[in-house]
């Protein structure tokens, strides 16, 4: 009785690390296509205000 509990621990500790890794992993993927697509909006909005002057 005492392996299938040290099994499960491990298990749920190689779990925990997965789920730890995957979320690092999201937080940096979101922060940067965050900041690509802040400078993509920012840069059609310059665009649009420097047509809209022109005119």
């Amino acid at each position: 009785m005492k392996s299938l509990r040290n099994n499960l621990g491990q298990g749920l500790t190689e779990y925990i690390i997965l789920v730890m890794l995957i979320a690092i992993v999201s937080i940096g993927v979101t922060k940067t296509l965050g900041t690509r697509i802040k400078e993509n909006i920012q840069q059609a909005s310059d665009n649009i205000h420097k047509e809209l002057t022109l005119k």
